[in-house]
């Protein structure tokens, strides 16, 4: 789903999209099978559980398994206004029953995800995230230096924390003699700029928007570099998240995190070993995290090395590729026999 997607704002879509078949996007189905069947595919995934819709009538007319791919929609349907919330989980859970399988990239997602639609969970293949490791820097650039920056990257939003971690860090340059600054970049919505407006106007309140940056707009090669050149990164969600690939990122370059404990990230920290997972999301609890990073220079190197290898390790895109092959590859068997 998009980033600028306001579920508030799309109960009747949603829903019309759940109901394909006897809804107003029926033609639509009817060309994309019409396409399918010219295309001749082994496999079919969707890619995200709001198009449940569509698995059963691909799965009759072509007659090949249609998987389906969970991303934490929970959360958008969740913020749907009813009558529309209600419905739109009915009809996942009528949906769900008809699909052949479905593939999460964290055990967390395909947990909370198979219990939402209510199917089993042994239903449910993981295959973990990858991401394209060229570019990123196998070494830290930067070393213990006088200058601890600190990073968030992720889309600017209430769901995201920004606000949070903001508090803890103006807790942080309250107890700490050291030189911090925070450097923010992710995308903003408009409809989150009033959110964004408020967390800078809380941080002028405070005296420390000078040691704060925004940056908005970046390319992947500007993206990297920025990551590179941070100490810390935090990016303490409040919701529990599915995916968080931005810790992944700041691992392969050598960014130790501090995260909270729960969603993916405690299988991506116990995997990697790349950062510390926080208990609470109280501003206090954060900085307490970040501040050790920042107190311990030898575990924050230790963590960048461990970090960085764990991704290689676990997180490539190559390992992902394969493991998805393998998904597909024991569906389409089971529907040949």
């Amino acid at each position: 789903l998009s980033s600028s997607t306001s579920p508030e704002d799309l109960g009747g879509l949603t829903v019309s999209m759940l109901e394909w078949k006897a809804g107003p996007q029926a033609k639509e189905l009817d060309k994309l099978i019409h396409w399918l069947r010219e295309f001749r595919p082994d496999i079919v995934q969707l890619t995200n559980s709001i198009f449940l819709g569509l698995a059963d009538p691909i799965q009759q007319a072509l007659g090949v398994p249609v998987i389906v791919a969970f991303q934490g929609e929970d959360i958008f349907l969740d913020a749907l206004v009813e009558p529309y919330r209600t419905r739109a989980r009915e009809l996942m859970v009528q949906h769900a029953a008809r699909a052949m399988g479905f593939v999460a990239t964290s055990d967390y997602c395909a947990s909370a995800m198979s219990a939402y639609v209510e199917v089993d969970r042994e239903k449910v293949d993981v295959v973990p995230l990858g991401i394209d490791l060229r570019g990123y820097p196998e070494s830290r650039a930067r070393n213990a230096l006088d200058e601890i920056r600190i990073g968030y990257l992720a889309r600017i939003c209430p769901e995201k924390g920004l606000h949070i971690l903001v508090e803890a860090f103006y807790q942080l340059v309250q107890n700490s003699d050291r030189d911090l600054t925070l450097h923010v970049a992710g995308w903003l919505g408009k409809k989150d700029e009033t959110y964004c407006e408020g967390v800078k106007r809380q941080a002028a309140s405070w005296g420390i928007e000078d040691r704060i940056e925004y940056t908005h707009d970046f390319s992947r090669k500007e993206k990297v570099a920025f990551l590179r050149d941070l100490d810390i990164l935090s990016v303490p969600t409040p919701y529990q998240e599915a995916k968080g690939l931005f810790a992944l990122e700041s691992m392969a370059c050598g960014v130790p995190v501090v995260l909270p404990n729960h969603g993916s990230y405690p299988e991506y920290i116990a995997k990697t070993e790349g950062g510390i997972l926080v208990d609470t999301l109280k501003p206090a609890d954060v900085a307490t995290g970040i501040l050790r990073l920042i107190d311990d220079p030898d575990l924050r190197m230790d963590l960048s090395a461990k970090g960085a290898a764990g991704v290689r390790a676990y997180y490539n895109d190559d390992r992902m590729a394969e493991d998805a092959i393998k998904v597909y590859e024991r569906h389409i068997g089971i529907s040949s026999r």
